[in-house]
């Protein structure tokens, strides 16, 4: 697998990874979780902010790497 592949790869691994941590928090958020679930949706939150960070971070890794290939790719 060449490597902007793996790039976008881990990018969509991520993107689904915070989904599934939005799930998870409205699902803490019903009125039927438990009061410990509660405490623990300020670290989910916190853990979210992380990946979505990581994920912009490797969209402007991969539109760098795009660009860069194009450029040599058209002799430039």
């Amino acid at each position: 697998m060449k490597f902007v592949d793996r790039l976008a790869k881990l990018e969509r691994d991520i993107e689904n990874l915070v989904k599934d941590i939005d799930s998870m928090i409205g699902l803490i958020d019903k009125k039927d979780a438990p009061d410990e679930l509660g405490e623990c949706k300020g670290h989910l939150r916190s853990a979210r902010e992380s990946l979505e960070w990581a994920r912009v971070t490797l969209q402007e890794l991969l539109n760098k790497y795009r660009f860069l290939v194009r450029e040599e790719s058209e002799g430039g």
